[in-house]
């Protein structure tokens, strides 16, 4: 689950508006909070401790690697995150998405002292955003899942080090029920159990991966296993790494049931925390804070295909009121869509003069698919801030749309104009996944194939942003039709194992099936990764 634990209400005057925000940057985050400076100081430190011990504890190479830094806004309770998240009597303790301009996580300033603090769900799902920044590969979704719990309790009780480990006490409810076989888990065959495979709980996954990491018996085992999956050899051929698998599963039982957990304190390195930049935030910026959390929520519509493909006995309660039809839930959510969309308007201009309050409107008309608004504001953040990049961008995004309507010398020309103006922000902002996208897609919108600058733009967008999967599949698809099966496969693979990849895990597994078939040494890897 992108936590249900665990993520977007507009900031207008006499909310957040009249907070005083600041920003701390450090190498790998850029976080955001209306608290005092120290405890800002402070979370931002041990953020980056926690990246620290994710290198680590992954041997990642990170050398010479741009990334986009992750956005992170402390809030002052569990209730404001509820309502940015879009229920106020949701239970959650934080939230985080990947988005095409590069992630952004919600908590509490205030973790407390509970089970499922801001800090867990963010140190949960950063795992899953560093795994796949760092080291993508093909590893069973338990794992997957297995990592970031165990990696979420990490806690600072000693200065320099950093407690790696500890017992997920907020899964022993989980664990006190029906556990799930281990043998299942590591032979794939859970794959077919449940939906998108997920018979296991985080429970499990958290208690396979502590033993096979921190347990005595079994050393280097989890490695080769994970090694050989990522070799191509099938989830039921790996785990002959483990020799009898019903002995292991006996063995994870006696594990639990002893209820004593190792875990280490790791010492950091001074290097640690690195560098903290510390900023005032403008208030006509800091005024569009929380409608940047929110916009993904405010602005998604109903989809039938999504809905159709929900299975009988959805974990939502049911209602006794009789569901409206698709057609009117539809033209409901247009309707608050636009509402939302008017009070941007507003509150751009409210302050005409700021370059934020446009560029935030541009980039919510753009993803509404609204193009000559996005248009028209982002040429009025142009007017403000001519160099501004991610107002140019928009320029650009909304051009490419509005041109299938002109004439076709005049919608080349536009298109062109484009993917100029796209280049200029890509070559001047080595960092910004976006501008490569739209120069990418500009390609498409003038109805031939990417050149080979166009799938460069896209491999270094799909580097700076790997979480995303419509990019990874585009990719995949370029190198299948340039015949690099091999670079196919390995861009397919990270994304047919993801646990929360739904839909496009589906196509991903797809396509590699057809892969294999072209592959006659890779036969024995076939497109269910449990499969025999």
């Amino acid at each position: 689950m992108r936590l249900k634990l665990a993520f977007a209400a507009l900031m207008l005057p006499g909310t957040a508006h009249a907070a005083d925000w600041r920003e701390a940057e450090t190498a790998h985050f850029r976080i955001f909070s209306a608290g005092d400076e120290k405890g800002l100081l402070k979370f931002a430190e041990r953020l980056e401790q926690f990246h620290t011990l994710l290198r680590m504890a992954t041997g990642a190479n990170e050398a010479d690697r741009r990334i986009v830094k992750v956005r992170v806004v402390l809030v002052s309770s569990i209730g404001d995150v509820a309502r940015l998240y879009g229920n106020p009597d949701a239970n959650v303790a934080g939230f985080y998405g990947p988005r095409e301009d590069g992630a952004i996580a919600v908590v509490p300033r205030n973790t407390g002292d509970g089970e499922f603090s801001g800090q867990l769900v963010l140190f949960h799902e950063y795992a899953h955003h560093y795994m796949l920044q760092y080291t993508p590969a093909a590893y069973p979704a338990w794992y997957v899942e297995g990592f970031a719990e165990i990696t979420s309790t990490a806690s600072f009780e000693r200065k320099g080090a950093i407690t790696y480990g500890k017992a997920a006490s907020h899964r022993s409810y989980e664990l006190d029920a029906v556990r799930y076989p281990t043998a299942k888990m590591i032979d794939g065959s859970y794959i077919k159990d449940g939906r998108e495979g997920s018979g296991w709980s985080y429970g499990d996954a958290w208690l396979v991966t502590h033993y096979l990491t921190f347990g005595d018996t079994r050393r280097g085992q989890l490695r080769t296993y994970l090694n050989l999956i990522n070799s191509g050899v099938p989830m039921n051929l790996a785990a002959r790494t483990f020799g009898d698998l019903n002995a292991l599963q006996r063995e994870v039982s006696v594990y639990l049931a002893g209820r004593s957990f190792p875990f280490r304190a790791v010492p950091l390195p001074e290097y640690a925390s690195g560098e903290i930049k510390l900023r005032a935030v403008p208030q006509d910026e800091a005024a569009t804070i929380e409608a940047q959390i929110e916009m993904g929520r405010r602005l998604r519509l109903p989809n039938k295909a999504d809905e159709e493909a929900e299975p009988d006995g959805d974990t939502k309660k049911k209602s006794d009121k009789p569901k409206k039809d698709f057609e009117t839930r539809l033209a409901e959510a247009k309707i608050k869509r636009d509402e939302w969309l008017t009070e941007l308007d507003t509150l751009a201009a409210r302050q005409p003069s700021s370059v934020h309050g446009w560029r935030l409107v541009a980039d919510a008309r753009c993803e509404a698919e609204q193009h000559q608004a996005c248009l028209t504001a982002a040429e009025r953040a142009l007017t403000i801030a001519p160099e501004d990049p991610r107002a140019q961008v928009r320029k650009a995004e909304a051009m490419l749309a509005l041109a299938k309507d002109l004439p076709e010398a005049q919608r080349k020309a536009r298109i062109t104009e484009a993917r100029t103006l796209a280049a200029r922000v890509m070559n001047a902002n080595p960092d910004d996944p976006v501008s490569r996208l739209i120069f990418y897609r500009s390609y498409a919108a003038e109805g031939r194939l990417a050149s080979p600058v166009g799938i460069m733009a896209l491999r270094e967008a799909v580097r700076l942003v790997p979480q995303i999967d419509g990019p990874r599949l585009a990719l995949a698809r370029e190198m299948i039709g340039v015949g690099d099966t091999l670079e196919a496969i390995k861009l397919l693979r990270p994304l047919a194992y993801d646990p929360h990849g739904r839909g496009a895990a589906a196509e991903a597994r797809g396509l590699l099936a057809k892969l294999f078939d072209m592959l006659p040494t890779m036969a024995a890897n076939p497109t269910d990764p449990g499969e025999n």
